[in-house]
C-alpha cells in the first residue's frame, strides 16, 4: 500500500466491513495496481489559467464539475422527451451550408475541398425547419450546436447548443402553456422532482456551482416557484413601474430615441451605439429586471422581429406584439414569440433552448414563435 499514490487505478479483492468509527469499507486482502498516476494530483486547484488547460486535473480535483455534466444531460434529455411526448419529431440540419441564415450573427467560414467553394456554420436552424414545416411536417425540432463569431462574456460563447422547435396552428397562449410544461420538466430533471426551488445569487454560478445543490438556509434566497401557473407581465408597464418613469409613448419616433438615451443616462446603462429603440430597451430592462421572476409578455414590436402584432384590447396602446420572455436566475431565460406568417391565418410557433454555459455559470431557455 504504501507504494500507491493519489490517482493511481487499483484493484482490490476482500470483504466488506465497517470499521470503528461505522464508516462502510472493503477489508482488502489483495491489491493489484492497474494504472499508475504519473503526475502529483494536488488537492486543490485554484489556478483558473490551469483550469482551463487542464480539465481533467480540475475535475479529478473537483467532483462538481462531472455533476454539472451530468445535471446538464438530465435537463437536455427532458427538454427532448416533453417535446417528443408533444408528438414532435427530432430532425438533424445541415451544420454546413452556403450562406448561413435564420438569424443575425457573424458566421464562422471554411472551405470544403470536396466542394470547392467557401462554406458557414450555421447560426441558426430556423430556415431549415421552416422548410420541413412547409413540407408538411407540422411539429419539429432540432437539438445541436449553433456557432456565431462574435463577442464573448458571461452569456455568450461562439459556440453553443440550442433546441430550436416549430409547430403549426398554435396561438400565443398555447405557446405559453408549451413554454411552461418544457420548463417544467427541465426543472424536475434537474431537482430530481421538486418543482419549488431555492433562487441563489449569481456568485454561485460564478465559483463553478450549480443552482440545485446543498445551502445552509442563511444562504438561501427566495424560492422560485415553477410548480404554480406562471404570472405574466406585460413589458413596458413593468419597465415603467421599475424605472419609476413613463416611457416614450411612439416608441418609432427619432424623439423616443434622445429620450431612451436620457432614461438610460439617468439609469447607469450604457448608452453606446447601437442607439436604437430595441437596444435601448434591452438594456433598460436587464438593468431592472434583477428581482423579475415572472414571465414577461407584450414586448414592443420593435424589440422583437417577426413576430405577429398584439390585438388584445386589453394592451396598453403602444405597439406590441406577440412574445413572452422568461427572467430567472437575475437574467433572462426564455423568449415566446408567434411567428409573422403570410396568410396571417398560418400560424408558425417555434421554441428555441439555448444553452451558452447551460448550468456550470449559465442556464438560458428562449421560445419563440
Amino acid at each position: 500500500m504504501r507504494h500507491l499514490r493519489k490517482g493511481d487505478v487499483v484493484r482490490a479483492v476482500g470483504f466488506p466491513g465497517k470499521t470503528r468509527t461505522g464508516e462502510l469499507s472493503l477489508f482488502a486482502s489483495r491489491v493489484e495496481l492497474l494504472s499508475p498516476c504519473l503526475h502529483d494530483v494536488p488537492e486543490v486547484l485554484n489556478n483558473p489559467d490551469t483550469q482551463l488547460r487542464k480539465r481533467h486535473l480540475h475535475m479529478r480535483v473537483n467532483p462538481l464539475l462531472e455533476r454539472n455534466l451530468r445535471l446538464r444531460a438530465r435537463v437536455v434529455r427532458a427538454v427532448r422527451d416533453a417535446l417528443e411526448d408533444r408528438d414532435f419529431v427530432e430532425v438533424e440540419t445541415p451544420v454546413l451550408w452556403p450562406i448561413a441564415g435564420g438569424a443575425t450573427a457573424r458566421p464562422f467560414a471554411t472551405h470544403s475541398h470536396a466542394l470547392g467553394q467557401t462554406l458557414s456554420l450555421r447560426i441558426a436552424t430556423e430556415l431549415f425547419l421552416k422548410t420541413l414545416v412547409v413540407g408538411g411536417m407540422e411539429r419539429v425540432f432540432d437539438l445541436g450546436k449553433q456557432f456565431r463569431n462574435e463577442g464573448v462574456d458571461a452569456t455568450h460563447n461562439p459556440e453553443f447548443t440550442t433546441c430550436e422547435a416549430y409547430m403549426a396552428y398554435q396561438d400565443f397562449d398555447g405557446l405559453v402553456a408549451l413554454t411552461e410544461y418544457v420548463v417544467r420538466r427541465a426543472v424536475a430533471a434537474a431537482t430530481g422532482g421538486p418543482l419549488r426551488v431555492p433562487r441563489y445569487s449569481g456568485a454561485d454560478c460564478a465559483s463553478g456551482e450549480t443552482a440545485v445543490t446543498d445551502k445552509k438556509e442563511s444562504e438561501k434566497e427566495e424560492e422560485l416557484d415553477f410548480e404554480s401557473p406562471f404570472r405574466r407581465v406585460q413589458f413596458l408597464p413593468a419597465l415603467e413601474a421599475a424605472m419609476g418613469s413613463r416611457l416614450p409613448v411612439d416608441l418609432a419616433s427619432p424623439a423616443a430615441i434622445d429620450e431612451l438615451v436620457s432614461l438610460c443616462a439617468a439609469a447607469g446603462v450604457s448608452t453606446a451605439p447601437p442607439r436604437t429603440a430595441a437596444s435601448l430597451l434591452d438594456r433598460l430592462a436587464r438593468s431592472a429586471s434583477a428581482s423579475t421572476n415572472s414571465p414577461i409578455t407584450h414586448s414592443p414590436a420593435h424589440s422583437r422581429a417577426l413576430t405577429q402584432p398584439s390585438t388584445h384590447p386589453r394592451i396598453d396602446n403602444r405597439s406590441h406584439n406577440h412574445s413572452l420572455s422568461f427572467v430567472t436566475f437575475t437574467m433572462p431565460q426564455s423568449l415566446t414569440r408567434r411567428s409573422l406568417t403570410q396568410p396571417n391565418t398560418a400560424l408558425l410557433s417555434t421554441a428555441t433552448i439555448s444553452s451558452q454555459r447551460l448550468f456550470n455559470r449559465r442556464f438560458s431557455v428562449v421560445i419563440r414563435s
